[in-house]
């Protein structure tokens, strides 16, 4: 069965969800919480002892291995989001094509997040390092806000795919989750 919530009398015009329909949404939503840890651990993750050798070394490896970490749940995010099962309702289609339209924003500032660690990496000196791991910290910044933009697109997501999208969505633990 499946739980009602308000007082919409038109349920019986609501498409009920297929299993393979939660299982997309769910899969989709666990990518974008992937991403959210992984954007929110740039932040979070540099720690520097200055016993274990050079300090700008000891950023520059762990922004390099937080950047590749963003970088591949956003692809396994892309992936998941492209993955509808076939004979799905064609809004699921449509709430995959939406998602995928406003996650170009988060690949945006992704890309601009790499290229502030490739221009730290190369930096030479202290002051150009540090210069450079500023803009590091404005772009990992910047995807944190792209990241939360996604997240409310994800959590709107029956926007653009009407009811199917809201039952699939509504029905899959994670995303139930991401609302609360």
């Amino acid at each position: 069965g499946s739980s009602g919530g308000g007082s919409d009398t038109s349920s019986s015009a609501v498409p009920s969800e297929t299993a393979a329909d939660v299982a997309w949404a769910e899969s989709v939503c666990q990518r974008a919480d992937e991403l959210d840890a992984s954007v929110a651990a740039i932040a979070s993750s540099v720690s520097i002892d200055p016993q274990a050798g050079d300090v700008l070394d000891q950023l520059q490896q762990q922004i390099v291995a937080a950047v590749d970490t963003v970088k591949g749940d956003v692809v396994d995010l892309a992936t998941a989001v492209a993955d509808v099962p076939k004979g799905s309702d064609p809004a699921l289609t449509a709430a995959s094509e939406q998602l995928t339209t406003d996650k170009a924003a988060l690949e945006s500032s992704i890309d601009a997040l790499k290229t502030a660690a490739t221009t730290f990496s190369e930096a030479d000196g202290v002051l150009a390092k540090v210069t450079a791991f500023g803009a590091v910290s404005t772009a990992a910044g910047q995807v944190g806000d792209s990241a939360k933009a996604f997240g409310t697109s994800l959590s709107n997501v029956s926007d653009a795919g009407g009811a199917a999208a809201e039952a699939a969505f509504d029905a899959a633990p994670t995303c139930q989750a991401r609302k609360a």
